[in-house]
């Protein structure tokens, strides 16, 4: 691993190198009465990034890009869990968020997983993200759908729809939102006018 936290070898490489590597450090973290952040080497800490950007935007749950090697499958969630607590990588909440839904109870008394989520979920703190419905090329550029309602709270229904058009360089975004019960709401916006030729 380089000092900027690139992994030169690819996803699977890192995956079943590091996994090993966490659960060591775990153990040597407890013995000797020291954080993680104290003992985990700086250079991994950074490879939050690496990791998402070989990630496919699609996947919910966190697949990889077919690179080098390991393309399409998932990283481990052990992974997934250490990485969001220690490394720069916020889109963790995300994918963990939608792997622990889909947990059943036999895997939440047999997985070890679930066992390390358990004993550091508090240093974790999932935070809810958008969810992508989907994302995908249009004749002109791109068009995207997100669910936002669990943004803002439990009941509410939002969904955001974009469509960038790169041949006019322009993005309209609509929102639509459903609320229970009357909710203030404060709208910003950010306008920028092209102005080149």
């Amino acid at each position: 691993m380089s000092e900027d936290g690139h992994c030169a070898e690819g996803g699977d490489y890192f995956d079943y190198s590091f996994t090993t590597s966490i659960q060591l450090w775990h153990v040597y973290s407890r013995f000797m009465n020291r954080s993680l952040q104290d003992i985990v080497p700086e250079r991994f800490k950074k490879a939050g990034k690496y990791i998402e950007a070989i990630m496919s935007t699609t996947s919910k749950k966190g697949k990889r890009i077919a690179i080098n090697c390991g393309g399409g499958k998932e990283f481990s969630t052990l992974l997934m869990i250490f990485m969001t607590m220690v490394c720069n990588f916020d889109a963790g909440n995300y994918y963990l968020t939608e792997r622990l839904q889909e947990i059943n109870q036999d895997e939440s008394t047999t997985s070890f997983d679930i066992l390390f989520y358990e004993f550091y979920k508090n240093q974790i703190q999932l935070k809810p993200e958008a969810k992508i419905l989907y994302a995908k090329k249009s004749e002109k550029g791109y068009q995207f759908r997100a669910d936002t309602g669990m943004l803002y709270g439990d009941n509410i229904i939002g969904i955001r729809t974009g469509d960038l058009d790169t041949e006019k360089s322009r993005l309209e975004i609509m929102d639509e939102w459903t609320f229970p019960e009357e909710h203030p709401l404060m709208i910003t916006y950010i306008s920028l006018i092209n102005h080149g030729k």
